[in-house]
């Protein structure tokens, strides 16, 4: 058996997330797809009894888990929601037509914590975009036209940061300077307002809103942030992001 157990967006088990971990043979996690705070592992550890294995990207999407869940019963401790990234969808399906028990035990996400601690609808969200790091020979917009068609739908955008494994997670102030490039080679201004997400769910959250000359100039936090792009507000949707203005 699989069971893919969220750690939501702090870190934290559930209930079933313990009883499920605790009854595994084995558990592992990984962190490519999240950030959690300082001292999760350990403290998890502590909590359920067992010792976590840390699996690379490589290790991860290599049919490890499969191959194991046949004969034990394995548990995969995932940043925020197990399902909120495509990557852990491939082990239930494979695992279903190899006829691997699977089981799933859902946690917080930045997709419903984000725009729920800034006052914003859910389902007046667009697309999700992820800013990349630019490197030589590699500066995609993608994630500004993304934007852009959401804000012209009267949508709201939730762009995510790069976790790059290198670089580390991307800090406000470099996207900041990544997106006027993208603007500079789109020809056009994308961005009025935005809203600045720093650390959501942790003890030193912080959330800075208004223009991104306001905002370089303002204390944000720390990484992981990710950013939203208001489109057409409710008045009860402006009225909060005025709370958070820098």
């Amino acid at each position: 058996m699989l069971v893919l157990i969220g750690l939501g967006i702090c870190g934290d088990l559930t209930l079933r997330g313990v009883e499920e971990a605790k009854g595994a043979d084995e558990v592992y996690s990984e962190t490519h797809t999240g950030i959690l705070q300082d001292g999760w592992l350990k403290k998890t550890e502590k909590t359920i009894g067992k010792k976590i294995k840390i699996l690379g990207r490589e290790i991860l999407e290599s049919g490890f888990l499969l191959k194991s869940a046949k004969e034990k019963k394995i548990a995969l401790l995932v940043p925020g929601d197990p399902l909120a990234a495509t990557t852990h969808h491939i082990h239930l399906h494979e695992g279903k037509l190899k006829g691997i028990e699977t089981r799933v035990i859902h946690n917080s996400s930045i997709f419903t914590s984000a725009p729920g601690i800034c006052g914003l609808q859910n389902y007046k969200f667009g697309r999700t975009a992820t800013l990349a790091y630019w490197r030589k020979n590699y500066g995609p917009t993608s994630a500004l036209e993304i934007a852009g068609e959401n804000t012209k739908n009267g949508s709201h955008t939730l762009l995510l940061l790069d976790l790059d494994k290198a670089l580390g997670p991307m800090d406000a102030k470099t996207a900041f300077f990544q997106i006027e490039k993208m603007e500079k080679k789109l020809g056009r201004k994308i961005i009025g307002e935005i809203a600045v997400l720093s650390r959501v769910g942790w003890a030193d959250e912080r959330i800075s809103y208004g223009k991104i000359p306001e905002l370089k100039k303002a204390d944000l936090g720390k990484p992981p942030f990710c950013f939203i792009i208001p489109g057409k507000l409710h008045f009860a949707e402006k009225e909060s992001l005025e709370t958070f203005r820098a």
